[in-house]
């Protein structure tokens, strides 16, 4: 448990070798908006960070907010220096 509640985390090994928007992680999650204290969590979503493997997330900083009651598309390319 963190300042920002339960933190799951789901790890994924894919190489992809054709570019198509519909292949990809998709997730649904329920909130459970209906029972969250307002004195201690005023906003409700959830709090998504995408990093690379062996790094630590930091949702403070990296984080991206999403709001319940809407969906959300996320697009990534991998940059390699």
């Amino acid at each position: 448990m963190t300042i920002f509640g339960i933190i799951i985390i789901i790890t994924i090994h894919v190489v992809m070798k054709c570019l198509n928007v519909f292949l990809g992680l998709s997730l649904e999650l329920n909130i459970e908006q209906s029972e969250y204290i307002a004195a201690l969590a005023p906003d409700a979503g959830v709090k998504v960070v995408i990093h690379d493997q062996g790094t630590y997330p930091v949702p403070e900083d990296e984080g991206l907010s999403l709001a319940p009651g809407t969906k959300t598309a996320i697009s990534m390319e991998k940059v390699v220096n």
